[in-house]
C-alpha cells in the first residue's frame, strides 16, 4: 500500500511568521500536536507542541493541547514550581515569538508514491509522529502520522 492511499490531504499549515499564540490555538482548535510550517508554499520545517515546551524551558512532561492553550502553559509553569509572577511573565514574552523561533527545520518527509512501511519504518527509527508527505516541487501534499499507519493495518 502507498502512501497516497492513507494521506491527510487536508494539512493544515502554518508560515514561519505566525505568532506562537496562534499556533497553540491551532493546535487546540484541531486537536492536533504538530504541523507543518510553510513559505510561499514550500516546506520549511514543522513545529510541534513537544518543540515548543521544551523551548519554554518548562520542565513538565510532553502536553498534547487538546484544551485551552493558555491553561495549558499556566499548568505547565505551575508544574514547574514557578510563581505567578514569573509564569504571567513567560506567557506575556511567549506571545512575542514566533514560529521561526520554534520550528525544527530538519524535516523528514515522504512522497505520495513511498510505501507506508517506508513511513512506517521512519516513523519508528527516528522517533517522530508525523510526516509532511511533499512533491518534486517541495509543496506540501498531505500528512501521516502515526494513527494513519495504525488505521491502515487495522484495514489490511
Amino acid at each position: 500500500m502507498f502512501v497516497k492511499n492513507i494521506m491527510k490531504k487536508k494539512v493544515i499549515t502554518l508560515s514561519p511568521e505566525d505568532s506562537i499564540v496562534k499556533v497553540l490555538r491551532t493546535f487546540s482548535n484541531n486537536r492536533i500536536s504538530g504541523v507543518p510550517v510553510v513559505k510561499e508554499n514550500k516546506l520549511v520545517g514543522i513545529i510541534t507542541d513537544s518543540d515548543i515546551i521544551a523551548n519554554l524551558d518548562i520542565h513538565t512532561p510532553k502536553v498534547h493541547f487538546s484544551t485551552s492553550p493558555d491553561f495549558i502553559l499556566l499548568l505547565a509553569g505551575l508544574k514547574s514550581k514557578k510563581g505567578l509572577d514569573e509564569i504571567e511573565m513567560e506567557m506575556k514574552i511567549l506571545k512575542r515569538f514566533k514560529v521561526r523561533d520554534f520550528m525544527n527545520v530538519n524535516v523528514l518527509t515522504a512522497n505520495p508514491e513511498d510505501t507506508i512501511t517506508d513511513v512506517a519504518r521512519l516513523i519508528h527509527e527516528k522517533k517522530i509522529t508525523r510526516v509532511p508527505i511533499i512533491n518534486k516541487k517541495e509543496k506540501v501534499v498531505g500528512l501521516v502520522a502515526r494513527q494513519d499507519l495504525i488505521r491502515a493495518l487495522t484495514e489490511v
